[in-house]
């Protein structure tokens, strides 16, 4: 649902951006950035997505362990600053980008697929790799006490 949302709003935004004064020089931009992502491959897409991934969930976490307002703005601002300017891939701003340029096929679609997995990887390796260090932690602690009690 989350996604489908996201891609009408974007296919709406790419719409009424069709009144503007802006709109030829958006489209043309974005017609630009679309052709060189449609024609990368699909593991440098998913690498890039996981990136991209990686650095929203920091920006999310850290807004929501942040106890003041400015470290919380940073937080976002940054994330999605170094991931736009690394030109890592993120699958509703390309939906936006792809709507604009209107050069939806099914390629697109398959990339977009694939920056939502890659997104989605990223957003959960962090989550992860806590856990297990954290598992892992627990387990050493528990030899460590067998070994006092013997």
């Amino acid at each position: 649902f989350i996604l489908i949302g996201n891609l009408l709003g974007t296919l709406f935004t790419s719409l009424i951006l069709h009144f503007t004064r802006i709109f030829e020089s958006i489209s043309t931009k974005a017609k630009t950035i679309v052709e060189i992502k449609l024609n990368d491959n699909i593991i440098s897409i998913l690498i890039l997505s996981i990136m991209c991934g990686i650095l929203i969930y920091l920006g999310v976490d850290t807004f929501k362990k942040s106890n003041n307002n400015v470290s919380k703005v940073l937080a976002i601002i940054l994330c999605v600053w170094v991931f736009i300017i690394s030109g890592f891939e993120h699958c509703i701003a390309n939906m936006f980008y792809i709507s604009i340029a209107d050069m939806w096929s099914l390629k697109a679609i398959l990339y977009v697929l694939i920056m939502v997995i890659g997104n989605s990887i990223g957003g959960i390796l962090i989550p992860a790799l806590k856990l297990i260090i954290t598992k892992l932690d627990n387990k050493k602690e528990e030899g460590e006490n067998n070994e006092k009690t013997n």
